[in-house]
């Protein structure tokens, strides 16, 4: 049998003592402990009242004229949102939307190597998305259609702010070199664009038919005499005066959609500064998704309008 001796005068073990100690202490200091902020990081927590909201990505339309060869005088609306800015962008100040046209003109890599060099403000340009899902894919589709067409033609597209609040010429949008789901938009909020992608000038000695239409195809107004239905009119080599493709902004029933930019004079463009970044080869294939955007031609051989008749 073994007995049991309890001891009823001793002392509490020391250890129960120390617990109960630690038990108490814990009890009436764990909410300070937990709420209670070090001095020194107090003026770099604002309060909630004036911590500024995380601002919104900008959504809105690229009306796109220049998209189809055969009618450059059309335009085409595409939604889209503007994610991943970098620098200051001032999107509170953009409006809803932006009139764009194609430049015809082979500059990509030319700009590619000025945004490497000077490092503007840039933001991604992506598709929106609709609720309809018919109206989404049409979205869908003419998005990656201008991209193909702008990186098919080692060209990009010029946009205006279309606003006095803000004084530069507004931004350039140039495909992205990993995904054709991408566009990429140089922002020039203070200043002019550069002189190698708003030199407009008319040159100082006269230009061949085609190569006037597709140096200056978005310039000038449009003679109806050239572009009747006959292809000859494509192959005349007559010396009479060069009438130009229509401009969309100089049409009779687009007065509305006029744009203005701001043309710095043309500078020659220094040898030095043509090192250019060399275009990813691994660029996904596009799938010609719409048979009525073909392709413009980079070259001055070819018209850059399809024959008809």
């Amino acid at each position: 049998m073994v007995l049991t001796l309890f001891n009823y005068g001793s002392e509490p073990d020391p250890a129960d003592q120390l617990k109960a100690r630690a038990s108490a202490f814990f009890s009436s200091n764990i909410t300070e402990m937990v709420f209670r902020l070090p001095t020194h990081l107090d003026s770099f927590v604002p309060p909630p009242s004036q911590q500024a909201p995380d601002p919104r990505p900008w959504r809105g339309a690229l009306i796109v004229s220049g998209m189809r060869s055969s009618d450059r005088s059309s335009s085409q609306t595409i939604r889209v949102t503007a994610v991943e800015t970098d620098g200051d962008n001032r999107a509170d100040l953009w409006p809803s939307q932006f009139f764009t046209h194609i430049v015809h003109r082979p500059i990509l890599k030319e700009l590619q190597s000025w945004v490497k060099r000077h490092s503007p403000p840039l933001c991604t340009f992506m598709p929106d998305r609709h609720r309809d899902p018919n109206i989404n894919q049409v979205n869908q589709t003419t998005f990656r259609s201008l991209s193909r067409i702008l990186f098919e033609n080692h060209t990009i597209a010029l946009a205006s702010w279309g606003s006095d609040d803000i004084p530069g010429a507004g931004f350039i949008i140039f495909p992205a070199q990993n995904s054709s789901s991408l566009l990429v938009g140089a922002l020039f909020l203070t200043d002019p664009f550069p002189a190698f992608v708003a030199g407009t000038s008319p040159p100082p000695m006269p230009l061949s038919p085609s190569q006037a239409q597709l140096a200056y195809g978005a310039q000038y107004p449009q003679q109806a005499a050239p572009y009747a239905t006959s292809s000859h009119h494509h192959q005349s080599t007559s010396p009479q005066p060069i009438s130009y493709p229509a401009s969309p902004v100089d049409q009779p029933g687009s007065r509305h959609r006029r744009l203005h930019y701001r043309y710095p004079m043309h500078h020659p463009y220094s040898s030095n500064d043509r090192a250019s970044l060399s275009v990813d080869p691994r660029w996904p294939e596009v799938k010609d998704e719409e048979g009525n955007y073909t392709s413009f031609t980079p070259t001055h051989e070819t018209p850059p309008y399809p024959r008809s008749g």
